[in-house]
């Protein structure tokens, strides 16, 4: 053995003895610990960032609203002081940032309508199936979010705008079935949409039908002015197709 301790049977141990057998004891343990290398380090930070991950679940919807407001900031001092992609892909970072790590507060909620935003708008060529991805995303975190009717509204005039018919025709075939069965849609011009989009696909019969009901659901709107117009449109292909060739 490298040392013995004094065992009951021994009368004293002086207080200097005793000080120099707990340093000792203390240096000998030190000694025999394994050494920590720096990329021992490295892995041991990154065992730590589940526990970091938690910590961020773990803190109070109040403190998720400062803490996403500070980011928030981040993003507008950023676009206000520079432009270009190096600028958007820091951008979409910090949008992504509030998203992952503050989900309770309010800003997340406009962070991913941001988000949509930014991939369909600041990207050339546009995300889309990024932006596809954030809004199927957001609709299921947030099913009754205040913001869904506006990132459905970005979603459906990037879809017309860029004559993308049939993911126009996926994302309101819910909403027009829903039609169908009660008479009642919540905004007449995702009938219209549905509707240009069913008579740039070729289906003439069912795109008549809707631009019928837009103008009896909504008679003095512009959209039932644009409906009246493509009815005109359908009449006169119709007398043409009728017409006998010479």
């Amino acid at each position: 053995m490298v040392f013995e301790i004094p065992n009951k049977s021994s009368k004293y141990m002086n207080k200097k003895g005793r000080l120099l057998f707990i340093l000792l004891l203390a240096f000998l343990i030190m000694d025999c610990a394994p050494r920590v290398s720096k990329k021992t380090t490295v892995q041991s930070e990154a065992l730590k960032a589940p526990e970091q991950t938690e910590q961020h679940e773990q803190l109070s919807p109040q403190e998720q609203k400062i803490r996403s407001l500070e980011v928030f900031k981040k993003i507008l001092r950023l676009r206000e002081s520079a432009t270009g992609p190096e600028v958007v892909k820091e951008a979409e970072a910090l949008y992504n940032e509030i998203i992952q790590k503050y989900p309770a507060s309010p800003l997340a909620q406009e962070s991913y309508l941001h988000l949509i935003k930014l991939y369909l708008r600041d990207y050339s060529p546009p995300e889309i199936q990024k932006a596809e991805t954030v809004y199927s995303k957001f609709i299921e975190q947030y099913p009754t979010s205040p913001l869904r009717a506006r990132a459905e509204d970005l979603m459906t005039r990037f879809y017309y705008g860029f004559r993308m018919w049939k993911k126009l025709i996926h994302l309101h075939k819910g909403r027009i079935k829903k039609f169908a069965q009660t008479g009642n849609i919540d905004n007449i011009d995702y009938l219209f949409f549905y509707s240009e989009a069913l008579y740039h696909l070729g289906d003439l019969q069912e795109a008549e039908k809707g631009y019928k009901w837009v103008i009896k659901k909504a008679p003095q709107s512009n959209t039932a002015l644009k409906a009246k117009n493509r009815l005109q449109e359908i009449e006169a292909l119709k007398s043409r197709q009728q017409s006998p060739k010479p």
